[in-house]
């Protein structure tokens, strides 16, 4: 039987690889760009609490992301979030709640892909996993928005990370080896490197400078498309690599 990660996934299981190195990929500011997803989260959440300004500071953020005051060591929008919900005292079932709900409207929000993401991840000669804190419910819809509909050997939803990542990473790690590409260096890449994994840090609103020694790092990704092809054909012999052809496939038992 095929090593397989457990986790709720959009499919039950997460095929084991079938190339020699993994690239996992982050979602929400990564492989999902665009404001729609968190100004739908934000929205939501000023309409069930009231009086909090989560819309405004998330559009300010947006807007002028190196701009001083409370916010000024957030990382992306979804800091802005959590750091009100926590001041007022709100429990993480309520925003969690209202996260969930929220993926819904956002999966047909202005949302957008890296330029040329859904040519480049069916290039690449790795074993191509997307892991998200996302739920699963509404999930094939980001895919379809997005052109991904089988680009991914894998797909993690509801990854609970960063702690999620102590189970994806390892499992990752015992067919070769990894490179973590991610947005967020709490979430995507301190775990990854701690339990030994490459990283790729993309650093959109140029606020992580001071977050760790990523392996790769970027203020896009489409600026890492070359090394990122570059890692997948030099962390392993030459001779071993071929393009990866069964991406979208699930093993089956």
């Amino acid at each position: 039987m095929a090593s397989v990660i457990k986790s709720l996934s959009l499919s039950p299981e997460i095929a084991s690889p079938s190339a020699p190195v993994s690239v996992l990929f982050d979602f929400d500011g990564t492989v999902c760009l665009g404001e729609g997803p968190v100004l739908e989260f934000a929205q939501l959440l000023d309409q069930r609490l009231p009086g909090h300004g989560f819309t405004r500071h998330v559009r300010e953020f947006i807007q002028h992301p190196q701009a001083p005051g409370p916010f000024q060591h957030c990382d992306d929008p979804y800091d802005i979030i959590s750091i009100i919900s926590t001041d007022a005292g709100f429990p993480a079932s309520l925003t969690n709640a209202a996260y969930a709900d929220s993926r819904e409207n956002a999966a047909h929000s202005a949302i957008r892909t890296p330029e040329r993401f859904a040519e480049f991840v069916r290039s690449i000669p790795a074993n191509c996993v997307l892991a998200t804190n996302s739920p699963a419910q509404e999930f094939d819809q980001f895919l379809h928005q997005l052109g991904l509909v089988g680009a991914f050997s894998s797909i993690v939803t509801s990854a609970g990370k960063p702690a999620g990542m102590h189970s994806i990473i390892p499992e990752l790690l015992a067919h070769g080896p990894v490179l973590s590409v991610g947005d967020k260096w709490i979430n995507d890449l301190a775990p990854a490197q701690f339990l030994g994994a490459d990283t790729a840090l993309v650093d959109t609103y140029d606020r992580q400078k001071d977050r760790g020694r990523a392996t790769l790092r970027a203020r896009n990704l489409e600026s890492l498309y070359e090394h990122i092809h570059s890692w997948c054909t030099s962390a392993v012999p030459q001779a071993t690599l071929t393009p990866h052809a069964t991406k979208g496939s699930h093993v089956s038992h």
